[in-house]
């Protein structure tokens, strides 16, 4: 039992302690040593061996816990206390003091064995039992030992030539070592757990060499006096050397120490334990009978009450341990119960682990969680159960509860069941409370949360929260050293997707262009949605603007193709916005703004292109942000006015009507261009307030004309999301006097492609009050076609751009050609726009066209110089006009 895991080591330990007994007793006679060297061999070795034994216990004494702890540090404490009475008894003796028995060395040597006593009693100590029972087998070993060394010594004690102190000091060594060694063997035999058998068996050995040897010692000075070169000095040297032996074991064993669960005592045990000090009495009584020692007189007398007080303790041991065995049995199944029942009726699973790692407990949920783990049982150790985990954050935290005594709180995945569990470990007096339960769907949850918080749901590209985060990362880390640009993208005429074929069309084109966009970028670039069709990129280490410009055409160039969506094929397009940190700043939200900037201008250059910041586009910007602000006290200010400018009838050769145009005159910036201050109003809504303004003041205006001259006024598709359009162009012709039929409403292709449906009724409303409705900029829009179909216009306005290349037998002269026939064929006029020259109009008037619009007649003019100019056009026919021309082809 003792030499079970590590044989050979523990014969080696044996063989050296036999051998270092042999060196003392020997040693001498082996050097030829004198009386005074032999003196001085036995006090080095009395001397040092105990300190290097309270050096061994103090070490043991660091590692240990429980009472364990305070037994070593008895025997520590005891140790150096005998070395240091071998010091005093030295120290008297080379001063040749009077040796006096009992002196200041025996002080040392008596606490020694008191702290031995109470050493023993520590490693004795069982939870299971009552504390006070274990008081009481301590005191009836230490009598049985008092009263069968009283009989033992009764001859020696009659003829003692000490004085009575001394007598009962001497004969105080031996009793008290062999009371000590008898409470040992109990404790050793009947509750020492197995792990600690050995451990206290080696102290005990260390006891009984400690008891012969005072035996020795103490007859020795009560038959006259004691010298140095006894047979029995070097059990002395034996007993401390069993005390390293014991603590350098129990250091060995360590952490590797793994407690077998506990149990009751037997009914057997309990009898054993009682009767071995009685059986210890009765056996020295007989024994001193069988001798023939004078057992009457004055030696009744003694042993009597000695007896009857023995009987009684016995009594009184026996009643108690009884009494406490039932109430610690009926109050542990009691608590067991009461304690099961709360922890079976609780939502964590519950296991509890002692110090060596040994399951204890386990509810019912954890019989259910991880119940089918092999070794996850009552008795089991832990890490055999859960071998992945042995270096985890789980061993780790439990680890930390036990060193610190403090809960710890913790999530930790646990591979062999494939769960997250969320575990609270409690340290206790024996061990550690872990509830724990299962969290997966909980984390499964909070991780698609975080994945939908940081991820675009339609298109699984990073939203504007993780781009941003994204962008700062980035840039903090490139610090100068690699370069980082963005790309702000967004698609062209999607709205017209969205309001044509709806919202769903409009979700699967995001998708497919999230798509193409992912193919068109590498490794390095991340693409986020950071809006409805607005798309970003951060490129890393790409700071040619080459190369960036070359994935700006890639994207356009793949987005420019056709999309096929439910069998039909829609063409949208993208514009992208360039900006390069270093450059255009590096701080995020500037580099974003700046790449929107450069956005801005690749929309303004026609769409379906891209644009790289720079510093000209920000003043740009700037400007227009003022004109924006000066906007909107402008109206109030009355720093609009009209413009018009004629449109002549070929067929008649005079003015038939002029279209006005809004033009704003600022105080300091002077006359601004529509290009510049109609996007700005637009974009605010101001162009509601401008646009009834201009109808309004048309209207008015054209009062003063011939009555053949009508008015045509622009509407923007803005206005027509004013609920009251219709009310405030009835009002305004019926403040002004104005036929409705000298009144002409002009927009373009973009009207009828938002919220087309409900468009197309105002319009027809307008049909009906009688107002002509005249498509501008026909041939360039996104289908025109298809609107001519749905609504019959009035007539129909060729683009300046295919007017300009007139003259030229191309493409331009076809399409006006085809414009008109059109025209004519669903019965609506035609007007050109942008006439500068002689030779345009007349291909026109050629090619059947029944209206010109141009500077060829005039720029436009303010309202106060319209009339004058109807009659000076009318006087400039004669170069102009006449069949001379028409007959031109």
């Amino acid at each position: 039992m003792f030499y079970s895991g590590a044989p050979y080591s523990r014969i080696v330990a044996a063989g050296l302690l036999v051998l270092g007994c042999l060196l003392f007793q020997f040693g001498p006679d082996v050097l030829q040593l004198d009386s005074g060297e032999r003196h001085w061999w036995s006090v080095v070795a009395w001397t040092v061996v105990p300190a290097a034994a309270a050096v061994a216990c103090f070490f043991a004494y660091r590692v240990a816990a429980g009472y364990d702890r305070r037994a070593w540090l008895e025997l520590c404490l005891g140790s150096g206390l005998w070395s240091l009475g071998t010091i005093a008894w030295q120290f008297y003796d080379l001063q040749r003091f009077p040796s006096q028995f009992p002196g200041l060395a025996d002080a040392g040597y008596v606490l020694t064995c008191v702290l031995f006593i109470f050493g023993i009693y520590h490693f004795g100590v069982d939870k299971r039992l009552i504390t006070r029972v274990q008081i009481a087998n301590l005191w009836l070993t230490l009598l049985a030992s008092t009263l069968a060394g009283f009989l033992l010594l009764l001859p020696v004690l009659g003829g003692s030539q000490l004085s009575p102190l001394g007598t009962s000091v001497a004969f105080f060594y031996p009793v008290a070592w062999f009371g000590t060694g008898a409470f040992g063997l109990i404790c050793l035999v009947i509750h020492s757990p197995p792990h600690k058998q050995l451990v206290l068996g080696l102290v005990l050995l260390a006891v009984f060499a400690q008891a012969l040897a005072n035996l020795q010692y103490g007859v020795t000075l009560m038959g006259g006096g004691y010298d140095v070169g006894s047979l029995f000095d070097s059990a002395w040297v034996m007993c401390f050397l069993f005390v390293i032996w014991a603590a350098l074991e129990d250091l060995r064993q360590g952490q590797a120490l793994r407690q077998a669960p506990e149990q009751q005592l037997s009914r057997s045990q309990l009898i054993a334990e009682a009767f071995v000090p009685a059986a210890c009495v009765a056996a020295v009584f007989t024994a001193a009978i069988a001798v023939g020692l004078p057992i009457h007189g004055w030696i009744y007398l003694t042993a009597l009450p000695a007896t009857v007080m023995f009987m009684v303790l016995f009594g009184v041991r026996e009643h108690w341990m009884l009494q406490a065995e039932r109430k610690l049995r009926g109050e542990a199944i009691a608590s067991s119960k009461e304690l099961s029942a709360v922890l079976d009726s609780t939502s964590d699973s519950v296991t509890v682990i002692d110090r060596n790692w040994r399951i204890t407990y386990l509810n019912r949920r954890a019989h259910e969680l991880l119940g089918d783990i092999p070794g996850f049982a009552v008795g089991g150790y832990l890490w055999d159960a859960f071998p992945d985990a042995v270096g985890t954050q789980f061993q780790r935290q439990y680890e930390q509860a036990f060193a610190t005594q403090r809960a710890v709180e913790f999530e930790e995945f646990l591979a062999i069941k494939g769960v997250w569990l969320q575990v609270h470990a409690y340290p206790t007096a024996v061990g550690l409370s872990v509830f724990f339960r299962d969290v997966t769907e909980r984390r499964q949850a909070h991780a698609k949360l975080e994945h939908l918080a940081r991820h675009d749901s339609l298109t699984g590209l990073h939203n504007r929260r993780a781009f941003r985060e994204r962008l700062s990362a980035e840039l903090a880390e490139a610090g100068g050293k690699k370069g980082v640009a963005v790309l702000c993208l967004d698609l062209d005429h999607f709205k017209e997707v969205n309001d044509t074929l709806g919202h769903a069309a409009g979700d699967a084109l995001l998708v497919e262009v999230g798509e193409r966009i992912r193919s068109c970028t590498g490794e390095g670039d991340y693409v986020a949605r950071i809006g409805g069709d607005e798309f970003a990129i951060i490129s890393v280490g790409q700071s040619e603007r080459r190369a960036l410009e070359e994935l700006a055409e890639r994207l356009v160039a793949s987005l420019g193709e056709s999309f096929l969506l439910d069998e039909a094929y829609l063409h949208v397009g993208i514009s992208i916005g360039i900006a390069v940190a270093g450059v255009a700043g590096n701080d995020g939200d500037q580099l974003l703004q700046r790449a929107d900037i450069a956005l801005y201008e690749a929309k303004r250059a026609g769409r379906g292109t891209y644009r790289v910041f720079e510093f000209e586009m920000e003043a740009r910007m700037v400007d227009r942000q003022a004109i924006k602000a000066d906007l909107e006290s402008s109206l109030a200010r009355g720093e609009f006015e009209l413009f018009f400018q004629p449109v002549v009838d070929l067929a008649k050769d005079r003015v038939d009507s002029f279209e006005a145009l809004l033009r704003w005159r600022h105080p300091e910036r002077g006359l601004v261009s529509p290009a510049d201050f109609i996007p700005v109003a637009e974009e605010t809504g101001l162009i509601l307030p401008m646009g009834a303004w201009a109808l309004r003041r048309a209207c008015r205006a054209a009062m003063a004309w011939p009555e053949h001259v009508n008015v045509a006024v622009n509407l923007s598709a803005c206005e027509f999301r004013n609920n009251n359009l219709l009310q405030q162009v009835s009002q305004a012709l019926a403040d002004s006097g104005l036929p409705a039929h000298r009144l002409e409403l002009e927009i373009t292709e973009s009207v009828l492609m938002q919220d087309s449906e409900l468009n197309l009724h105002i319009l027809h409303q307008f049909r009906d009050l009688g107002v002509g409705i005249a498509l501008d900029d026909f041939g360039t829009g996104f289908s025109s076609l298809s609107y001519l179909r749905k609504f019959p216009f009035t007539k129909l306005k060729i683009d300046r751009s295919f007017v300009a290349h007139v003259g030229d037998e191309g493409e331009s002269q076809a399409i006006i050609k085809a414009i008109i026939t059109l025209g004519r064929t669903l019965g609506m006029t035609i007007t050109a726009e942008g006439v500068e020259t002689r030779q345009q109009l007349d291909r026109l008037r050629a090619n059947g066209s029944d209206f010109a619009q141009g500077y060829f007649f005039s720029k436009p003019v303010p309202e106060s110089e319209a009339r004058r100019l109807i009659g000076k056009i009318d006087a400039d026919k004669i170069w102009w006009g006449g069949a001379e021309a028409r007959s031109i082809v």
